[in-house]
């Protein structure tokens, strides 16, 4: 795991080198990580899963308030449920359940949280503008 951890920062450094970061505490080191990498963020008892773009699972020492701290000023992080953070930019489809991300992932959709329907129909326009 440790060697798996350096291999993706490495490779993560050199991707996105002029993106915005954020720093990940892992249980031996400290990496950067790029935003659009991050396609989830789940708080895990003790822990914190960071499930990455290409489809590893960073199990970080961080507490979720300290990522979500560094994630909700970016727009496409939206929360859907307690102690869950998705990246819009990965997510699918969005019924008033469930969301379906990209890496086939599903994440419940909190009955509080369903007005973020619309958060996450506005930001999905703007994307589909910006191409």
């Amino acid at each position: 795991p440790e060697d798996l951890a350096r291999v993706l920062a490495s490779a993560f450094r050199f991707m996105s080198e002029s993106e915005t970061q954020v720093e990940i505490r892992l249980p031996r080191q400290s990496i950067l990580l790029a935003y659009s990498q991050i396609a989830a963020v789940a708080s895990h008892g003790h822990t914190v899963d960071i499930f990455t773009v290409p489809g590893a699972c960073l199990k970080s020492s961080m507490t979720f308030s300290e990522l979500d701290a560094a994630l909700r000023g970016d727009e496409r992080f939206l929360p859907c449920n307690r102690g869950i953070l998705i990246n819009m930019d990965e997510a699918l489809k969005l019924d008033s359940e469930s969301i379906l991300m990209a890496n086939g992932m599903h994440f419940p959709l909190r009955q509080r949280n369903r007005l973020e329907i619309n958060r996450f129909t506005e930001y999905q326009l703007k994307r589909m503008i910006r191409r």
